[in-house]
C-alpha cells in the first residue's frame, strides 16, 4: 500500500528548513503506519542501514518499506519484499539533465514529447524507486536501468521488477516491486 501526504509550505520558511519539514513529516508517517498496521513502536534506534544504506528495521526482515518526500508531499510505500518508492513535483528543468540519466531510447521519448517536464519526471522517478527498490542508491549508473512508456505501460529491462505510476495534481510517483510482491502488486495510493 502507498500513502500519501501533501504538505503545505509555511511561510517565510527557508529551503533547507522545508526540506527538514518534508523529511520530519515522511519519518512521523512511517511511525504512524508502523503502529497502526502492524503494531511496532517504532523508534529511531530500531531503524538501522543495509549494506547498501537502505534503511530497514532491525528483527523485522519481513516488514519492508520505503519513503519518499519532495517539495509539497511525503509518501511511505509497504511490501512483502524490497520496494522503491519515489516522488517528485513537476517543474520545468534543463532538458540537457536528461542525457546524463537517460538511455538513447529513452532521449528519443522525451524528444517526441509534448510535455518534456512531466514526461521526464516519470522516467527519473521510475528509476529512482528501481534503485531504491535494489538499496543501490544514486550511485548506481541511472543508464543502466531503460523504461519504454507507451500510455500507462510501463516496461523496464529490470524483468524481475514491476513498476506502477500515479499522477495527481502535479506531482508523479513511481514504485517499484518485486514481480511476486502480491502485497505490492495489489497495491493502492490512501491519502492521509
Amino acid at each position: 500500500m502507498i500513502y500519501i501526504k501533501e504538505i503545505e509550505k509555511p511561510e517565510n520558511i527557508a529551503r533547507p528548513d522545508y526540506a527538514k519539514l518534508q523529511s520530519f513529516i515522511a519519518h512521523t508517517m512511517l511511525k504512524s503506519l508502523m503502529s497502526k498496521l502492524y503494531g511496532i513502536d517504532l523508534t529511531d534506534s530500531m531503524i538501522d542501514s543495509d549494506a547498501h544504506g537502505k534503511p530497514c528495521i532491525i528483527g523485522k526482515n519481513a516488514i519492508h518499506f520505503n519513503i519518499s518526500h519532495c517539495d509539497g508531499a511525503a509518501v511511505v510505500a509497504f511490501g512483502n519484499k524490497p520496494i522503491g518508492v519515489d516522488i517528485e513535483r513537476i517543474r520545468c528543468i534543463k532538458p540537457s539533465l536528461a542525457e546524463y540519466v537517460c538511455t538513447s531510447s529513452e532521449l528519443e521519448f522525451l524528444s517526441r514529447s509534448n510535455n518534456f517536464s512531466e514526461d521526464f519526471f516519470r522516467l527519473w522517478t521510475l528509476k529512482e524507486s528501481y534503485v531504491k527498490a535494489t538499496g543501490e542508491g544514486l550511485s548506481y549508473p541511472f543508464k543502466n536501468v531503460e523504461f519504454c512508456i507507451k500510455g500507462d505501460k510501463i516496461e523496464c529491462n529490470k524483468k524481475e521488477f514491476i513498476f506502477s505510476q500515479y499522477n495527481f495534481k502535479d506531482f508523479v510517483l513511481s514504485l517499484c516491486y518485486y514481480a511476486d510482491d502480491e502485497k505490492a502488486k495489489n497495491a493502492g495510493c490512501v491519502f492521509i
